[in-house]
């Protein structure tokens, strides 16, 4: 019970540490805007399963 209760400390001191990212766009912060940030959603049918993917956005066409 002991190592439990210590394993749940430890991560919730892991995640309290960890701070906000903000994203670098020509030099200067952009806020929460991130406009070259894209993301792949993909339904799997018949199940309950999403697979989710992000990465750079290239072009308006291209991820």
């Amino acid at each position: 019970m002991r190592i439990k209760v210590l394993g749940g400390l430890v991560i919730a001191a892991a995640l309290a540490a960890v701070a906000p990212v903000m994203t670098v766009t020509n030099g200067q912060p952009d806020g929460n805007r991130h406009p070259y940030v894209g993301v792949a959603i993909q339904f799997i049918p018949n199940t309950n399963f999403i697979s989710v993917c992000s990465g750079s956005a290239l072009s308006a066409t291209r991820f």
